[in-house]
C-alpha cells in the first residue's frame, strides 16, 4: 500500500466516514458514521462537531444552501431532545409518527415566518436519544429527502451498549468549542457595505446647482440582534439585502437577497430599517439609490 492511500485509508477510519458513490446522482454525498454514535447517514459533506461533554454532542453542517444538525444525548438526559421538541412545538409544527429500520421515532416539520422549511426527526436507542434536523429555503428540497431517507442504525451498534453503559469515545477533528461555549453570551456583528443601482428621481433642476453632486453618506448603521436559537444552533453567516434609500432621506424597500434562519433575517431587515442616511444628489437634487447591505453574525 503506497504512502498517499494509507493516509486516506486512515483519515475515513479514524472520523468513520466514507465516501458514497453516486449512482449517477449529481448531488453530492458523504457517508457520515462516528465511531462514538449508533447512526449511519448520508449528508453532502462532513458536519462539524461543535459540542462534546461527555454525554451530550452537536453536529453541524451548512451545504447546497441547507443547514443540518443532530443532537445526540444520554437517554436519560436528553438536553438537547427537550430543547428542539420545545422549538419545534412552540412553532406548532405538525407531528407524526415514523419507523426507521425497526427503531420508532417522530417527525415534526413546518414553515417559519422567513419562510424556511424546518423538518425534524427524534429517535430513541437504547442509551441514546437522536434529533435529526434540517433546514430549507426550498421546499422538497432533494437533499434533505436524501439525508431524512439514509437514515440507519447499525444492529450491532444498538447490541453493542446496554443502557446506561456507553463508552465514551470522542470524534477526531473536533473543533476547540466546549458545553460552555453554547451558553456564551453570542452577539450578532452588522457591517454593511456594497455597491448597489442608483435610480434617479424625477425633479427639476436648478442651474445654479449644476455641480453640487454628492454621493450617498451612511450616518448611522444599527446593529441587528442575535437570537436565542441561532445561538443554541450556534448558526452563522452573512445576510445580503437589497436596500433603497429614498431623496426623502427615508429608508424605502428592504428586500433579502441571501437569508440566514432563526430570526435573523427579521432583525437585519429591521436594522436596515433604523439606518440614516444622506440622499444622494445630482445637480443640487436628492435621488434614491439602491444599494447592497451585508450583516455579518458570528458565535464566540
Amino acid at each position: 500500500m503506497n504512502k498517499a492511500l494509507l493516509i486516506i485509508t486512515l483519515l475515513f477510519t479514524l472520523f468513520g466516514v466514507a465516501p458514497a458513490q453516486s449512482s449517477g446522482n449529481p448531488l453530492p454525498v458523504t457517508v457520515v458514521m462516528p465511531s462514538n454514535e449508533k447512526f449511519v447517514v448520508e449528508m453532502p459533506a462532513v458536519p462539524k462537531l461543535n459540542v462534546d461533554d461527555g454525554s451530550s454532542r452537536r453536529y453541524s453542517l451548512a451545504a447546497e444552501n441547507t443547514f443540518f444538525f443532530i443532537f445526540s444525548d444520554f437517554l436519560n438526559k436528553p438536553t438537547y431532545t427537550k430543547k428542539v421538541v420545545k422549538f419545534f412545538k412552540d412553532n406548532k409544527a405538525s407531528e407524526n409518527s415514523a419507523v426507521i429500520g425497526n427503531v420508532a421515532g417522530e417527525t415534526f416539520d413546518f414553515v417559519d415566518a422567513e419562510g424556511f422549511h424546518h423538518k425534524i426527526l427524534t429517535i430513541k436507542v437504547k442509551s441514546r436519544s437522536y434529533v435529526f434536523q434540517t433546514v430549507s429555503a426550498i421546499e422538497n428540497n432533494p437533499i434533505v429527502e436524501r439525508f431524512f431517507a439514509s437514515i440507519t442504525f447499525d444492529k450491532k451498534l444498538l447490541q453493542e451498549f446496554p443502557a446506561g453503559k456507553e463508552k465514551n469515545k470522542t470524534v477526531p477533528d473536533s473543533p476547540d468549542n466546549n458545553e460552555n461555549k453554547m451558553s456564551d453570551a453570542g452577539s450578532g456583528r452588522g457591517s454593511g457595505s456594497g455597491d448597489g443601482i442608483n435610480n434617479n428621481a424625477n425633479q427639476t433642476t436648478s442651474p445654479s446647482l449644476v455641480n453640487q453632486t454628492s454621493a450617498l453618506k451612511i450616518i448611522s448603521k444599527p446593529r441587528p440582534e442575535y437570537t436565542d436559537w441561532a445561538r443554541f444552533y450556534y448558526l452563522g453567516g452573512i445576510i445580503t439585502l437589497r436596500v433603497t434609500f429614498l431623496a426623502s432621506g427615508k429608508i424605502g424597500d428592504v428586500s433579502p437577497v441571501s437569508k440566514l434562519p432563526f430570526g435573523l433575517t427579521n432583525n437585519a431587515v429591521n436594522a436596515a430599517r433604523g439606518i440614516k442616511f444622506q440622499p444622494a444628489t445630482k445637480e443640487g437634487v436628492p435621488y434614491a439609490v439602491s444599494k447592497l447591505i451585508q450583516y455579518s453574525f458570528y458565535v464566540y
